[in-house]
């Protein structure tokens, strides 16, 4: 429990993938503007759609190959565990479900959680979650 309350979120390691990694980036801003719009109000063109539209294309690249770091990387984890919250939040649990066994696959793929140190550590406690 420390790990989440006492940590600067502007400090946290994690803070940083959403400057360095694209796909992290557009998973909060999807989240951002899904959760501060009612879901009924979301139109096609909505800012909130556009995210997730990238966000899933974005992911679905890095995926393709499993096998790659990419497949697996911290980025790549921290983006899942978005879409598995915000997909909870906004009551799509077959979404939230689906990202959740992702999830694991990918965790498995990295060699379990114990093998995530490091900031890895702390995206640990967000896949636990």
């Amino acid at each position: 429990m420390e790990i989440c309350l006492k940590e600067d979120p502007v400090r946290a390691p994690w803070f940083g993938s959403l400057f360095s990694d694209e796909t992290c980036l557009h998973a909060m801003l999807f989240t951002t503007y899904a959760c501060s719009n009612p879901v009924s109000e979301q139109r096609q063109d909505s800012p909130a759609l556009y995210h997730c539209a990238i966000t899933l294309r974005l992911l679905r690249e890095r995926l393709a190959d499993l096998e790659s770091q990419a497949a697996t990387s911290d980025g790549t984890i921290m983006t899942v565990v978005t879409l598995a919250g915000v997909s909870e939040f906004l009551g799509d649990r077959d979404a939230a479900k689906n990202h959740r066994e992702g999830l694991l696959k990918m965790v498995t793929l990295r060699g379990g959680l114990q093998a995530m140190t490091g900031y890895s550590q702390r995206l640990r406690t967000k896949v636990c979650r």
